[in-house]
């Protein structure tokens, strides 16, 4: 009878995560197969072990249904973890996989969008009031020096000897010259009772 050398299973002395880069990021909602490499053809790849070190951030796992070795990256929550395959006597390259949540970093954009543009509206609202109130004490104190420079330059009638000064150039039936407020009252004369309201 024939012999039949069984030939050996070549044992891996090489493992490698086909991904050429040593960081990774991944959206929460999307997964990812990486190949994984054996250097030598036939190898019996059932000792293949797949190692996350945040099983709470992800899971990597062999795929299944596959001829190849494949290793699968799924999500479960924001945050980083390392992922690699190993035997007991080698282990591939560490992949720095980063999970995030792109909705939810898009919410939260859009919402500080919003309160930024929110305060910004608020802000030119409390500007253009304040602008408002100061156009308004403007006009409101010009209107006041105004009334007080026509005041002070109202004419009244003063006497050269008197110590008031009238409005009316009748009052009293006196003999009166001309003159104006400011000038009256920098002579210190004061108001006539009866036409002046003094």
């Amino acid at each position: 009878p024939a012999v039949v050398s069984e030939t050996e299973t070549p044992a891996i002395t090489s493992l490698s995560l086909d991904y050429d880069q040593a960081d990774l990021e991944l959206d929460i909602k999307d997964t990812i197969s990486i190949p994984v490499e054996v250097l030598e053809e036939g190898a019996d790849t059932a000792d293949v072990k797949f190692s996350t070190t945040d099983p709470a951030v992800l899971t990597f796992a062999p795929q299944e249904d596959s001829d190849t070795l494949v290793g699968v990256v799924t999500p479960k929550a924001e945050g980083t973890a390392e992922i690699s395959v190993f035997t007991d006597q080698v282990q591939s390259q560490v992949i720095t996989v980063t999970v995030i949540d792109s909705e939810r970093i898009a919410a939260e954009e859009a919402a500080a969008q919003k309160a930024a543009e929110e305060e910004a509206a608020r802000k030119a609202a409390e500007e253009a009031a304040a602008q408002k109130a100061a156009e308004e004490a403007a006009a409101q104190q010009a209107a006041q020096q105004q009334q007080q420079s026509q005041t002070n330059s109202r004419t009244v009638y003063i006497t050269p000897t008197g110590k008031r000064y009238h409005y009316n150039g009748n009052c009293n039936g006196g003999t009166y010259i001309r003159s104006t407020l400011s000038e009256a009252q920098a002579m210190g004369l004061t108001p006539c009772k009866k036409c002046a309201g003094g």
